[in-house]
């Protein structure tokens, strides 16, 4: 298992080389999802922007968490998440939809690793498939905002397009 999370360390590493840092922002719950994205009033295409590879890094006091999530945009739309917090971990890929501004991440292949031996870890369960909403609060082509499964509010980088 020490081997897994070696390797995934070292994708994580590789993956937010030069990424900048996320905030949790739980001071702004009230945010809403914007309807525009420039002065001229089109409206936000998040099917369009959200293909490729953003990260995350949040630190505090407590601990330090890295995501690592990558959208697809070509047939199945599929969703990989990593998601770091110290020792443990949850690996998670699977298919997504969206609409408006909610991001539907159905993940049905889940790998979870806790130090203590446990296999449950920030709501994913080791094999077992789950379904999470995301809202997205904001989004560019370089910058994503959205409270992710847990209710906290997120910013990650875009480190990486995918064509569409």
């Amino acid at each position: 298992m020490k081997l897994k999370f070696i390797y995934l360390s070292m994708v994580l590493a590789a993956g937010l080389a030069g990424t900048a840092s996320c905030s949790s922002d739980d001071d702004n719950d009230n945010l809403q999802p914007p309807v525009t994205n420039n002065d001229q009033g089109s409206q936000t295409n998040y099917a369009q922007l959200l293909p490729g590879h953003w990260a995350c890094e949040d630190v505090d006091d407590d601990a330090e968490e890295m995501y690592n999530i990558s959208f697809d945009s070509k047939g199945s739309k599929s969703i990989v998440l990593e998601w770091v917090e110290g020792e443990d971990y949850v690996m998670a890929s699977g298919s997504y939809s969206i609409s408006g501004n909610v991001l539907t991440a159905q993940y049905t292949d889940v790998s979870v690793y806790v130090e203590n031996g446990g296999s449950y870890f920030k709501g994913f369960s080791n094999k077992q498939s789950r379904t999470v909403k995301y809202t997205i609060s904001s989004l560019t082509n370089k910058v994503m905002t959205m409270k992710d499964g847990t209710g906290e509010l997120k910013t990650f980088t875009k480190y990486k397009n995918v064509s569409n």
